[in-house]
């Protein structure tokens, strides 16, 4: 999904956050509102407002997945309908429901609609911030849109520990950090929210660029300070994005030709959604060698964007033993239009499936 700029004009002073009280003040007889409170510094680290450190970040999704055991049904509902702040709005959570239209054949959650959830409690927790209209869709700040700047996926790394089944429910903690002078980095976390057993792990890189030159361009000073109050500084990638490689276009030998995207698969830009690709990238894997295989990793770096007309060439290749695919399986991708350029480059691990589809039909 590539982000856009808007042209309307909103106030830099809705970019705030409404004085926040501590999850523990919690009247847990009342209905709770979701704004639960606490000042920024409670958490931060070395005592200072915007510098959260990875171990705090864990210490305080481990308190919280804790406390939320005790919240009553309503505020359980609302959390999944909408999210809240966390640690003044550094972290945000949202609740998921497995539903029966985001699971595959083996009634597991599909790799497509994690990536759905990711984006939604992205959008969520702009929403949260004071964002709103096309500048909220797009993650765009005030000062981007009086810049005409807006940012695009430049890489995501998701890593699946288990996958969840239909009826769970799982929470997702989500924020983020600035990345050297031109990029924004995203990261999230999905849990059992019964256990607390960590299920998913995410990180993306974002790059600025500007809407009129189309090239990537620093953060403007003013920018930073926009995002400063949210960023979390010091926090380590909870996975890392690592470089794909250029394939070798004439090794790949699984191809599937002709892929156009449907209307449906269009963002309010009409550039193809950010999941969609998942699902082309699936289109040339091999049948035979992951038949009882689960998809573990996917490592994503995009290349251009891919708009309503064009079409589609996917290509995979198998990077390791297919005889030994008891042992797990690795796969190298290539997305590019027919007509040459390279949209995305990608590559997926899988492993044995850990659950089979028999045990929910006993």
């Amino acid at each position: 999904m590539l982000a856009s700029a808007s042209t309307s004009t909103c106030n830099k002073s809705t970019i705030c956050l409404q004085p926040l009280k501590t999850s523990s003040n919690v009247n847990y007889g009342k209905r709770v509102s979701l704004k639960i409170k606490s000042k920024a510094q409670d958490f931060a680290h070395n005592g200072s407002a915007g510098q959260l450190a990875t171990s705090t970040i864990r210490r305080i999704l481990h308190d919280d997945m804790e406390m939320s055991t005790l919240l009553p049904a309503a505020a359980m509902e609302l959390l999944t309908l909408e999210g809240r702040l966390m640690n003044g709005g550094q972290i945000f959570q949202q609740n998921f429901l497995i539903r029966s239209f985001d699971v595959d054949p083996d009634y597991k959650v599909s790799i497509k609609a994690i990536m759905n959830y990711l984006q939604d409690a992205s959008v969520n927790y702009r929403k949260k911030m004071g964002m709103s209209g096309e500048n909220l869709l797009g993650h765009v700040t005030p000062e981007m849109s009086k810049r005409d700047l807006l940012w695009v996926y430049r890489c995501m790394h998701i890593k699946v520990d288990r996958y969840p089944s239909w009826n769970d429910f799982v929470q997702l903690h989500h924020w983020f950090s600035t990345s050297g002078r031109t990029g924004l980095r995203c990261h999230w976390v999905i849990n059992d929210i019964k256990t607390g057993e960590t299920l998913v792990r995410a990180s993306s890189l974002f790059v600025m660029m500007n809407k009129k030159t189309r090239k990537v361009c620093k953060l403007p000073e003013e920018v930073e300070n926009e995002l400063k109050p949210y960023q979390t500084i010091n926090a380590e990638s909870i996975v890392e994005n690592e470089r794909n490689s250029c394939p070798k276009v004439e090794t790949m030998n699984h191809i599937r030709n002709g892929l156009t995207p449907r209307w449906n698969d269009l963002d309010y830009n009409y550039h193809v959604n950010n999941s969609k690709y998942v699902d082309w990238i699936l289109e040339s894997v091999p049948r035979s060698p992951i038949h009882n295989q689960e998809l573990c990793s996917i490592n994503i770096e995009y290349r251009r964007e891919c708009l309503k007309d064009d079409v589609i060439q996917s290509l995979s290749k198998v990077v390791t033993d297919e005889q030994t695919n008891h042992q797990g399986i690795e796969l190298e991708h290539l997305l590019r239009l027919e007509s040459g350029p390279e949209v995305l480059r990608a590559k997926t691990a899988w492993r044995p499936k850990s659950v089979c589809r028999k045990s929910y039909e006993d």
